[in-house]
């Protein structure tokens, strides 16, 4: 019973939600069968993990029904049954979530009931509630396209001689609907052609383009971004977008949920490391600019945790544009707000950094060796961290230990993306190569850096060039 369906959907509910489900199977307006009931009963006495020795079918019947042989197939309806309720629960739940969709479909009853005081009092309500709604997405806009094309069904079944603007309104608002989503859905697309190879159509798009680049559509936030997000993404060379874009997130960030507006700021941010890596350093400015702005505005956080690679991330860059000062006080203040099973290593690991880039080399070391690091990513850059510490302190006996011990790793890691061990072994290729050369042997050193331009593709390439250049 514990590898079912049944249980594997219960594991993900909380307390709270698995009582509204009980209320919800117990209601015999959902449910007309008493057994389902019974059972549920039953099985939630194994709450909340469901991973108890005795969650097995023949105790369950016992537990729900104490007088009745075991029914092997009867268990097996009632299972069936009680899937189907949760099913029920769930996109029930999904609905009552949606506050204009239900004053649609109550507003669309009092027609077909040809009650025009109750269908008045209703739009009102709902006319109220819209106007209210915090957020300026492509749903704000989907959902006065509900308000509108029920209005005109409304005014339509009147059969009044008269002008009403419902009918222009509801066309005006699916335009804004589909435009928004046409363009947040061609921003993911080239977003992914850039990371899988697929053949996507994109079809009207470049009508789409021209027609929303003469229009302003100040008054529609979700447009005007993603049409600069997606000109961004399109024309990479060009800044007037990705300007415009950081300008726009400025102003309206706050009109989109937190998720919506994580992602944008992504994208911007995309587009600064894009610059980054292809030479533009003043780029890092920019992006420092954007994750300040993500942190004073809590866009940043994922529920009530900051993710631990953006927790790296934002450290990382405040540490190449040398504001030591900022990122010392981030890396403690928001160590708190990493998730608890990541916390320790992720502060390590950043305090290290900062100790290593401020020239503290031994603190560095002895931040990194008090722990294990179990995530690929902080795994990876701590052995680089590493590496690139004993270089800086001459330790070259466990330098080559380590060399050898990381190349092993990269080989035989098989979670670790091919362009990823590529950078890495670069590393530890052109780090070998700079060991064997002594200092002053300015022709073996000009090689090197030529060997290391014509790759580029290397962890740490501005320190790698810097050490390199140190040996002339």
């Amino acid at each position: 019973m514990q590898g079912s369906k049944l249980i594997e959907v219960l594991r993900t509910f909380t307390p709270k939600q698995l009582r509204k489900l009980e209320d919800f199977i117990a209601s015999a307006f959902f449910n007309k069968n008493e057994d389902a009931c019974k059972f549920f009963v039953a099985v939630r006495k194994y709450e909340p993990v469901f991973t108890h020795k005795n969650l097995e079918k023949e105790n369950i019947w016992k537990m729900a029904f104490p007088k009745q042989k075991y029914d092997e197939k009867m268990l097996g309806y009632l299972m069936s049954d009680i899937q189907k309720l949760i099913d029920k629960f769930l996109a029930y739940n999904k609905f009552s979530e949606q506050s204009i969709q239900q004053e649609y479909y109550l507003l669309s009853s009092y027609i077909d009931l040809n009650l025009e005081k109750h269908f008045n009092k209703t739009m009102k309500d709902a006319q109220l509630l819209q106007k209210e709604h915090p957020w300026r997405e492509a749903d704000y806009f989907f959902n006065e396209f509900l308000l509108e094309s029920i209005s005109n069904v409304f005014f339509d079944k009147q059969r009044k001689h008269v002008y009403d603007e419902s009918l222009q309104k509801a066309i005006d608002n699916l335009d804004l609907y589909y435009l928004a989503q046409k363009l947040k859905y061609s921003c993911e697309l080239f977003n992914r052609k850039n990371i899988v190879a697929a053949n996507y159509e994109l079809r009207l798009l470049d009508e789409i383009l021209v027609y929303v680049k003469k229009k302003d559509f100040e008054h529609a936030p979700a447009i005007a971004i993603y049409y600069e997000i997606l000109m961004a993404l399109k024309e990479t060379e060009s800044e007037a977008h990705f300007k415009k874009l950081k300008t726009l997130l400025d102003k309206h960030s706050d009109k989109f949920p937190l998720l919506e507006a994580r992602d944008m700021y992504a994208y911007a941010q995309n587009y600064c490391i894009k610059r980054i890596n292809a030479g533009n350093q003043d780029y890092l400015l920019e992006l420092f600019g954007l994750y300040k702005t993500t942190l004073a505005r809590k866009i940043v956080f994922d529920g009530k945790y900051i993710s631990p690679w953006t927790y790296k991330n934002i450290a990382g860059v405040a540490m190449r544009v040398e504001e030591y000062s900022w990122v010392e006080k981030f890396i403690h203040e928001y160590k708190e707000h990493v998730s608890p099973e990541l916390r320790e290593n992720a502060f390590a690991f950043n305090f290290a950094s900062f100790h290593f880039n401020k020239g503290n080399f031994n603190k560095a070391l002895e931040l990194l060796h008090n722990v294990e690091f179990t995530d690929i990513v902080y795994n990876l850059d701590s052995k680089a961290m590493l590496l690139r510490i004993y270089y800086e302190l001459k330790e070259m006996e466990p330098l080559w230990s380590l060399l050898e011990a990381f190349q092993v790793y990269l080989r035989r890691n098989k979670l670790i993306s091919d362009s990823q061990k590529a950078i890495y072994m670069n590393l530890i290729h052109f780090v070998k190569e700079a060991m064997r050369i002594r200092k002053g042997e300015k022709e073996a050193v000009q090689k090197l850096k030529e060997k290391i331009e014509k790759t580029k593709q290397v962890a740490y390439l501005q320190w790698l060039k810097k050490k390199v250049e140190e040996l002339m």
